[in-house]
């Protein structure tokens, strides 16, 4: 990731901007998957929900801080500026790590004999109807983030009139949202399935989406950002916190990195098709596709999740 802002802060080809955000990608998804991965096997089931709050609204502190240093940089002295910033504090991050994160304690055995191939293990946690739906509804909250909020907002914001720097502000005020709903989650999940929590969080996404080109004003969409932002917050920890509960523990990074990986979806590909919408259909209606297909989903999850509350209650009444 550090390398990946060092390239950032020089590239001059648009085309190079490919190769950087695939290292980004790697650097960033390999970290989270395996910190992840690292703190549910050294944590008990009970704490798991709370820890996963902590971590994620560690991960929000910094998303907002850079969206609000970033901002005021770039429109100061340029974007190259902003990305020296991040590389200073990728550096620094890498010194902690090294220094503060212990080995594991116990060794997870991930290869060996009786045990599944990749390919085995990945239909196994595919057949886990849990599992399965938290991967559609990560392709969903990532799509209402990264692919509506993150790439069209800003887009949609200036149309209007806002500035580079108001901009910033708008989002590091949406980062802080979701960073004060993640730990609360966390303990929401230690009290509520953690699939109810995942679907009204889709909810409140879908209505932001539908809401969002209603407006025109910088405070409304501050607010609408905030909403989104707190159920952002709640996908973030519930999902991968039932991931994490319902894998089983020899394959629970691979389970990680596979939700990670539907993640990606909603991150990478399909702000590439929302793009074409934008072109011929403008940006109004990326809002109200990207709302739709929020609403989908919530649907799809909804259908997968009965099934199984059915199969549950069959294997029930045979015992």
């Amino acid at each position: 990731m550090a390398l990946a802002a060092l390239l950032y802060s020089v590239i001059r080809v648009p085309y190079g901007l490919l190769g950087i955000n695939v290292l980004f990608g790697v650097g960033f998804t390999a970290t989270l998957t395996i910190a992840l991965a690292y703190l549910a096997d050294v944590t008990s089931a009970r704490e798991r929900s709370l820890v996963f709050g902590l971590i994620t609204t560690a991960m929000g502190l910094g998303f907002a801080l850079g969206s609000l240093l970033g901002g005021r940089v770039a429109a100061s002295s340029g974007y190259p500026s902003a990305y020296v910033i991040a590389l200073v504090g990728a550096i620094a991050a890498f010194g902690l790590a090294w220094r503060g994160v212990p080995d594991q304690p116990r060794p997870t055995r991930l290869v060996g004999p009786g045990m599944p191939s990749w390919e085995q293990q990945l239909g196994i946690m595919l057949a886990n109807p849990v599992i399965l739906a938290a991967c559609v509804g990560t392709i969903l909250s990532n799509l209402v983030f990264n692919g509506l909020i993150v790439t069209f907002v800003p887009i949609y914001a200036n149309g209007l009139g806002i500035g580079q720097a108001l901009i910033g502000s708008l989002f590091a005020t949406r980062a802080l949202a979701s960073t004060f709903a993640r730990l609360p989650a966390g303990a929401l999940g230690t009290i509520f399935p953690g699939y109810l929590v995942m679907l009204a969080a889709l909810i409140g996404s879908a209505i932001v989406a539908f809401a969002l080109p209603q407006s025109g004003s910088a405070t409304v969409l501050m607010l609408l950002l905030m909403v989104e932002g707190v159920a952002y917050g709640l996908y973030l920890t519930s999902g991968q916190t039932t991931v994490a509960e319902h894998a089983d523990p020899s394959s629970r990074g691979a389970a990680l990195g596979m939700y990670m990986a539907a993640a990606s979806v909603g991150d990478s590909v399909a702000p590439f098709f929302l793009g074409i919408v934008a072109d011929r259909l403008g940006i109004i209606t990326v809002f109200y596709v990207v709302g739709g297909l929020a609403v989908l989903g919530v649907i799809v999850m909804a259908r997968i999740l009965m099934g199984r509350r059915v199969e549950t209650a069959g294997v029930s009444q045979e015992n």
